[in-house]
């Protein structure tokens, strides 16, 4: 596995950018966690990677992530102790919206 993980483009079909992207920010906490919770799993840092994969959802949908994304900030400021939990509810927060249908935004 590399040591970082590319985030790579924006999904073609906008109906899976939803999905896409919790895929994508789950693959990067489980390489956070495999790499001990350093904050290297992405170039700049996990605060950096969790702004601007949140500016890549939709507006409507974006305020809806907030209890997701809340356990992450100032992630660079925890201790392991904390990032570890931070990840952990962050991944059992992310199962919880792939169960559930995301709302399209309308046109």
């Amino acid at each position: 596995m590399p040591d970082r993980i590319s985030s790579g483009p924006a999904a073609a079909n906008p109906e899976s950018v939803p999905r896409d992207l919790l895929d994508l920010l789950r693959r990067i906490l489980e390489h956070e966690r495999k790499r001990g919770f350093d904050n290297r799993a992405v170039v700049g840092g996990l605060d950096g990677f969790v702004a601007g994969w949140l500016a890549r959802w939709p507006s409507p949908l974006q305020g809806s992530l907030t209890p997701l994304v809340i356990p992450l900030s100032h992630y660079a400021d925890q201790s392991p102790g904390d990032r570890r939990k931070a990840i952990d509810d962050a991944l059992r927060r992310i199962g919880q919206f792939e169960t559930v249908p995301l709302a399209q935004p309308r046109p």
